[in-house]
């Protein structure tokens, strides 16, 4: 499953005003390693459409669902997708044992895609 998302409404939200639709789709870890780095909008969108992915992969509807699939990184660097709640139980009905994930970017786009691995 493939999923991209375009930076710039993340730069948007990012801004100090108002609310934040996209990054509200992250979890207080996804947003604290997002700000740490040069390009906070690259990673928050990599993340959403990672999210995005992992829970169409899993045959989940994303919406209001996003606090089920934590993206995080191994010791590595690699992404990994940690699920919560109603994920878990999907992964583990399918009868999946992994998930592969990769996440990339450009100036203006992010995207990633996502394998289920039984």
């Amino acid at each position: 499953m493939y999923d991209g998302r375009v930076i710039v409404r993340f730069e948007i939200d990012l801004e100090p005003v108002g609310g934040a639709p996209e990054l509200d789709r992250l979890t207080a870890g996804e947003r604290a390693y997002c700000e740490a780095r040069a390009h906070p909008a690259m990673h928050a969108a990599a993340r959403v459409a990672a999210k995005r992915a992992v829970l169409r992969a899993l045959g989940l509807a994303p919406e209001d669902r996003w606090a089920l699939v934590e993206v995080e990184r191994d010791a590595l660097g690699r992404p990994s997708a940690r699920l919560h709640g109603e994920a878990a139980g999907a992964f583990d009905r399918i009868g999946a044992r992994s998930i592969h994930l990769t996440l990339t970017h450009t100036a203006t786009h992010a995207a990633a895609a996502v394998l289920l691995e039984d």
